[in-house]
């Protein structure tokens, strides 16, 4: 018996601290030890098939969207997809659950290169009021190159590459014409054969001068890791936060790309995001006219020995809540950080951090986005947002009673999406009205009148041909503030091989745009300080960056109605 127990003492001695910390650490990284086949930390783009299949099954089966906040990892798709029950699905139903099942688990090398060639034709009526990218209808980061390649690597069980290159044309390629200088007051805007200069264009005949090809690429390039649950993508990425089909209020799809850290993390009916995203900062490209900043020039032309200039961040996080199966809710909050010596505090970095109470006027802007959608049945989801950029408490006066005071910047938004098998697909339709403030997005710096620019949530990123250009667009909603917006949208697809669709888009536009001053608006010197008129506006009462004759020529709101064909 005592030789028995001595020998379970060698040979089982009682485990060491060491020991303890082995395995504790071995249990730890007991999800990174997964098959290579496990590797689910592939991004999902936003405009993907897949995506858009999970959210019509979503609405058909009476439960609130999946997460609209992409992209999304692999993982999380996966995850979207557990929450439908294949037996209830009908026959049309379950061949789109069938497609996005069999895509999130395709089988995956190392390294692998796929690609697309792509041939659009574009025929323009108006040749003459259309010739920049704030005036054109379609966006333009929808139009596709004509040769596409992918290069994607999942290098481990848990970390996924991307890069992206493309031959396609530029948006910067052409002139504005001489005759059309006056329209655009400004000799140094530039155009685009996509953007209606002449009345026949397509994306792959223009290359035979190099100017005219796009060479801003890539795109879409990044590095992801994470495992279940939870990811990371570092790198150059399209965003998009809500549900909205014209658009979205915090982070909208037409925005080419975000130079970003983004993280996620999810599990059953939690979602959290932070995002930190870096743009231009308008000391680039609104010179200053003299030494001591009394005055600055709108000028989009960067010159290519010019040194980056201070410093423009976005920095935004989002928490989405699954309250039943049937209704989400989701609160946004961001704020748009500006130096122009490129000095930061860590507290903006903070994902934890009650981002409006970082509140320096000089430095910084807030916005707030509250979402939430409910499918009352099967076949049926409500929607709506609301964006918070600057209201008024029931203390506070109002622009009537003291002309200090911002007026409010408020942006609404309600709609309806139904989906539902029809023979071999799914139909899928929506309808949605959006109302924005004329103020929201913009603000000027307080206390310097005459400065042009402020921290407007105007965003600008560069793009290269012979030359750097700025180009600038709100960050949230695309049309911005002074907007009133009828969207209706129809789509019939069958999975992974065809879709058809249609779409109406009427908007009322009042006369303020991204180029509006609002310096003013916080200027007790200025007699016309504007109130808070309603949308859509009709008059102009403060200068304009780029067109120094609104305040006497814009006098009426503008109708647009587009209809569209798609497939």
């Amino acid at each position: 018996m005592n030789y028995v127990d001595n020998s379970i003492e060698k040979y089982c001695p009682s485990p060491t601290i060491k020991q303890w910390i082995l395995s504790l650490l071995l249990l730890l990284s007991m999800p990174f030890l997964s098959a290579q086949n496990a590797n689910h930390q592939q991004i999902i783009p936003i405009d993907s098939e897949i995506y858009q299949v999970i959210k019509t099954l979503y609405i058909s089966q009476g439960l609130g969207l999946p997460s609209t906040a992409g992209p999304w990892s692999e993982d999380e798709l996966l995850s979207m997809l557990d929450r439908l029950d294949p037996a209830r699905l009908k026959l049309a139903e379950l061949k789109a659950y069938n497609f996005a099942e069999k895509e999130l688990a395709r089988k995956k090398s190392v390294f692998q290169v796929n690609g697309a060639v792509s041939i659009e034709l574009m025929w323009h009526t108006d040749n003459e009021n259309f010739l920049t990218q704030d005036r054109y209808v379609q966006v333009w980061n929808k139009t596709k190159p004509f040769i596409l390649l992918n290069f994607e690597s999942w290098i481990s069980p848990y970390l996924y590459g991307f890069g992206q290159l493309s031959l396609g044309n530029s948006i910067f390629n052409k002139t504005i014409p001489e005759h059309n200088k006056e329209l655009f007051n400004s000799t140094e805007r530039v155009s685009s054969l996509l953007f209606g200069e002449t009345s026949f264009a397509t994306n792959f005949l223009d290359f035979v001068d190099i100017a005219n090809i796009d060479t801003s690429i890539p795109y879409r390039a990044f590095i992801a890791a994470g495992t279940s649950g939870w990811n990371i993508q570092v790198g150059r990425e399209r965003l998009s936060w809500g549900a909205g089909e014209s658009g979205n209020f915090m982070i909208g799809d037409h925005v080419q790309y975000h130079n970003n850290v983004r993280a996620t993390a999810y599990k059953d009916f939690f979602k959290y995001t932070f995002n930190v995203s870096s743009f231009l900062n308008p000391a680039e490209y609104y010179k200053r006219t003299d030494k001591t900043g009394s005055g600055s020039a709108y000028n989009p032309v960067l010159e290519q020995s010019d040194l980056y200039q201070g410093v423009r961040l976005f920095i935004a996080h989002r928490f989405e809540w699954r309250i039943i199966n049937r209704i989400n809710l989701a609160i946004s909050e961001s704020i748009l950080y500006q130096d122009d010596n490129g000095n930061m505090s860590l507290e903006i970095f903070n994902p934890l951090m009650l981002l409006h109470d970082i509140y320096r006027v000089n430095s910084s802007n807030s916005l707030l986005t509250v979402e939430i959608d409910y499918s009352p049945i099967p076949m049926l989801n409500l929607y709506g947002q609301v964006a918070i950029d600057e209201f008024k408490t029931f203390n506070e006066k109002s622009t009537e009673d003291d002309q200090r005071a911002p007026p409010s910047r408020l942006g609404f938004m309600l709609g309806t999406k139904t989906a539902f098998p029809l023979g071999g697909g799914m139909f899928t339709a929506s309808a949605e009205g959006v109302l924005t403030s004329p103020y929201l997005y913009l603000r000027g710096e307080r206390g310097q009148k005459q400065v042009v620019y402020g921290i407007s949530y105007v965003i600008a990123n560069r793009y290269h041909n012979n030359n750097y250009y700025a180009v600038e667009e709100f960050l949230g909603y695309r049309w911005g503030g002074d907007a009133m917006v009828l969207h209706l949208k129809a789509d019939y697809r069958v999975a992974g091989k065809w879709n058809l669709g249609a779409a109406l888009m009427i908007m009322q536009h009042g006369t303020h745009d991204m180029w509006t001053y609002s310096n003013e608006v916080f200027s007790a010197e200025s007699s016309n300080a504007p109130h808070d008129y309603a949308t859509p506006t009709t008059t102009h009462d403060l200068p304009n960056t780029v067109d120094p004759t609104a305040q006497s020529t814009r006098d009426a709101a503008y109708l647009m109605t587009t209809v569209s064909v798609f497939g």
